[in-house]
């Protein structure tokens, strides 16, 4: 059985929002060891910091791993592959999207992934990733939009931290790669959960289709 979980972002960056909990503790029952992947692998005291506070937010929520690990470019390509394969859990940590998406595909790890069949959790970065057709909108941090080849886990493409009143952003930038295929925009408390295929919905999220928009899920 294959699950992912789709985060869109943090309660202010100290925990995780009552709604992603929920898919979290419904997914995740094995804890022996959980694997985190950064997004900027050469980031490295940034990294340390990042990923222990995210694996406190999993203990906020009663969820407790044995053994924690960190992929970036300290581990050697063998090592980060064998803690992989022999993890419970894998999360893909945000931050810099493309360089994520860059770092999985030279070291060889999107087979890997695609093998798993154990929980997967991306957020925000780590969730534009998991899909087979990623966007990425432009922002006032990037100059231009993308769309992409991803990982390949999901045939879901979502964009995080979507905010319904940036109503221009919104018709220029995130209409447009509507057209070729739907895209799920997931408020901050935005979640979705998928085990072999099926969807279910946490937060508040919107399908964007064709140019068109509705609300599909609302907490």
């Amino acid at each position: 059985m294959k699950t992912y979980i789709m985060l869109s972002g943090s309660n202010n960056n100290k925990a995780f929002y009552e709604t992603s909990e929920r898919a979290l503790k419904k997914s995740i029952k094995e804890t022996s060891s959980i694997v985190f992947i950064a997004s900027r692998w050469h980031t490295h005291e940034k990294n340390d910091g990042d990923h222990k506070r995210i694996n406190q937010w999993l203990k906020d929520i009663d969820i407790h791993f044995t053994d924690v690990y960190l992929i970036d470019s300290r581990m050697i390509n063998e090592k980060q592959v064998e803690i992989l394969k022999e993890s419970s859990c894998i999360f893909l940590m945000g931050g810099d999207t493309l360089a994520l998406r860059k770092s999985l595909r030279i070291n060889h790890l999107d087979e890997v992934l695609l093998q798993y069949e154990r929980p997967i959790i991306g957020i925000s970065a780590g969730a534009i990733n998991m899909a087979k057709r990623s966007v990425l909108p432009l922002t006032r941090m990037r100059k231009r939009s993308y769309v992409y080849r991803g990982i390949g886990l999901v045939d879901v493409s979502v964009t995080p931290h979507f905010d319904l009143t940036r109503t221009k952003h919104i018709e220029d930038e995130i209409f447009p790669m509507s057209y070729d295929g739907k895209i799920y925009g997931l408020e901050e408390n935005g979640t979705i959960l998928l085990v072999d295929g099926s969807l279910e919905f946490f937060g508040t999220i919107y399908e964007i289709s064709n140019g068109l928009i509705q609300c599909v899920h609302k907490e």
